[in-house]
């Protein structure tokens, strides 16, 4: 990759954070317990800086960008006719048959607004999230009642097929993690694949140069919604794939119409998250392929984890940029709020 010296304009940039005061670029990053800051603009690496003991071919969590790359994985199994995103989910995974998912499509997973009842952790490992995460395996034995970490995680998904549906399919959005965890096995059952190996294409087309893993629950299910790790270089690369429409040099990676339809979307999915309790927060966004959109003229979206994980993207800017951090707090909304503000003006600065 391409290294060019630190652009001279963001030495003197600064913007005003939620609190007020105006923040230089090593303030934010300081007050939000950033591990690694990388800028990609007009073909080359501008900025680089790790904290913490990070290196650039460190693997890190980036928690639930994990979702944003299993988005993209999703499109090598449309490309490859193997999955379909208008076919019902019970016809990957019959054993789901249940109210909950009986008019639940691929594409209700996709962009979340799958109809069954379920709650995501937004502040901790509570209720539904922490049942999630017991059936993969993990010991939350200290943040929650219970934990069964016997069953399973397919045992988990069918037993979720009786719950009630408080709304249709696709009538709102709702950020839910579970929805991710059982695209990935619907992805498995489509391609007839690991997880694993779909992912591996995906790494290898993008170029990958380090290690990345993921965690496994009981019989090696892959943790879809939230278990990647990765360099912060190879996330780049990543990011930078989607900027230039799924292309990495010559070769196609994932479908142009794939990326164009995550940042277009269409009425529904735009007006689906606009009835959802994010659009207060998250202002002007949409959820297509499990991507956060902000902005679709300039192409600009976003990959958000827990804990202040972050992969922007701006095509009109020609800029990519990765912030990933060791947050105290699982969600610190005024930090994602300054980043996103932050993040932006970068990219507006750069482009100018």
């Amino acid at each position: 990759m391409e290294k060019a010296a630190y652009p001279t304009e963001l030495e003197t940039f600064v913007f005003t954070a939620s609190n007020n005061e105006e923040q230089n670029i090593n303030d934010w990053l300081h007050q939000t317990h950033t591990d690694s800051f990388l800028i990609y603009h007009d073909g080359k690496l501008v900025a680089e800086k790790y904290f913490n003991g990070m290196r650039a071919d460190t693997p890190h969590r980036i928690h639930s960008i994990t979702k944003t790359v299993l988005g993209m994985a999703a499109g090598l199994a449309v490309e490859a006719g193997e999955l379909d995103p208008k076919k019902l989910i019970t016809e990957y995974l019959p054993e789901l048959e249940g109210p909950a998912f009986k008019n639940t499509t691929v594409r209700h997973l996709l962009d979340m607004t799958a109809a069954v009842d379920w709650k995501d952790a937004s502040s901790g490992y509570l209720d539904d999230a922490g049942d999630l995460f017991c059936a993969f395996g993990q010991d939350l034995s200290e943040k929650v009642e219970i934990c069964d970490t016997e069953s399973g995680v397919k045992e988990y998904m069918i037993s979720l097929s009786d719950r009630e549906t408080l709304v249709e399919d696709g009538e709102v959005y709702s950020y839910r993690s579970v929805l991710s965890a059982l695209l990935g096995m619907v992805i498995e059952s489509a391609t007839g694949e690991s997880y694993l190996d779909v992912l591996a294409e995906l790494w290898q087309g993008i170029g990958a140069q380090d290690p990345a893993y993921s965690e496994l629950g009981p019989k090696r299910i892959v943790q879809t919604s939230g278990g990647m790790f990765t360099s912060s270089r190879d996330l780049l690369r990543f990011g930078i794939m989607m900027l230039d429409n799924g292309k990495v040099n010559d070769t196609q990676v994932i479908p142009p119409d794939w990326i164009a339809d995550t940042i277009q979307a269409n009425d529904d999915v735009i007006a689906a998250y606009e009835k959802s309790a994010y659009a207060e927060v998250f202002e002007g966004f949409h959820y297509r392929n499990q991507v956060w959109v902000k902005d679709i003229e300039n192409g600009a979206f976003y990959g958000i984890g827990v804990y202040g994980q972050l992969l922007y993207v701006n095509q009109k800017a020609n800029v990519v940029m990765v912030k990933l951090s060791s947050q105290p707090e699982v969600q610190n909304t005024p930090m994602y709020l300054d980043s996103m503000v932050a993040m932006k003006g970068i990219a507006e600065t750069l482009s100018k």
